[in-house]
């Protein structure tokens, strides 16, 4: 036998509904007109608000969420403060509680505020979260590379770089090794802060990408706690790339 899915009473019979979301939609567009959301055309406007509608109306949380969370990122792409949106989502609230007061409508009211709740929850989070993410893209990492003679350059891995960051990393290493027409790349991780498995998968990647435009790698700076992990790996690191104790040593090649 099947499992069977049963879904909540709806909070209003179509009388009642229909009341209801005229009242609504009156207040709100009236809202949309004071200048607030233009970002988005009306009509988007109205889709959602008929959405977050129908969601509490038939109580469905998990679709009230996924519009939460929508139209969080669709904030987070834009420069508008989210406070337009909380103060149109209190003005809403209000808005309903009224006319649910007017429909004799009180017993539900606790509700419509879980649900609001929830949405504001999933809307705020969505919106920091994409935002962070937007900051983490657009950041810009910084590759220290120095110049030491015509084809050899100085590549000192510092601090910690951020797992978002390595494709921007990498890239940034194979325009400047290429335009610079670097024939040795000696890589340096005698000031890495902190050093883990993946590391060393990045720094393998650029020992193999760089190889690609005709550059070669020798690798400095290996101590006694970046070994450890280079072993643990399990890649063979010694097999595909030089390595020497200092950059000083690098430079005798």
């Amino acid at each position: 036998m099947g499992k069977t899915i049963e879904r909540a009473n709806p909070l209003f019979n179509e009388e009642e509904t229909i009341f209801l979301k005229e009242a609504i939609f009156k207040s709100s567009g009236d809202y949309f007109n004071s200048g607030g959301y233009s970002h988005i055309s009306k009509d988007l406007f109205v889709d959602r608000l008929e959405e977050l509608i129908k969601c509490i109306m038939s109580k469905d949380s998990e679709r009230l969420s996924q519009l939460a969370k929508d139209v969080g990122n669709s904030w987070a792409e834009t420069a508008l403060s989210p406070l337009m949106e909380l103060r149109f989502l209190s003005q809403f609230r209000k808005s309903y509680l009224e006319r649910m007061s007017d429909m004799n409508k009180e017993a539900s009211q606790r509700e419509v505020h879980f649900l609001l709740d929830t949405y504001i929850l999933h809307f705020v989070t969505a919106f920091v979260e994409r935002k962070r993410e937007n900051v983490e893209e657009k950041a810009d990492p910084e590759v220290p590379i120095i110049v030491l003679t015509e084809t050899t350059a100085l590549l000192p891995l510092m601090g910690e770089i951020e797992t978002s960051q390595t494709r921007k990393y990498l890239n940034k290493v194979l325009v400047e090794a290429d335009r610079l027409n670097l024939s040795l790349l000696i890589i340096d991780l005698s000031y890495m802060k902190k050093v883990e498995t993946s590391l060393v998968t990045f720094l393998m990647k650029i020992v193999d990408a760089i190889r690609l435009i005709g550059c070669r790698a020798i690798v400095t700076g290996i101590n006694a706690r970046i070994a450890p992990i280079i072993m643990r790996s399990g890649i063979q690191f010694e097999n595909k790339v030089a390595i020497k104790n200092s950059v000083k040593d690098a430079l005798k090649e």
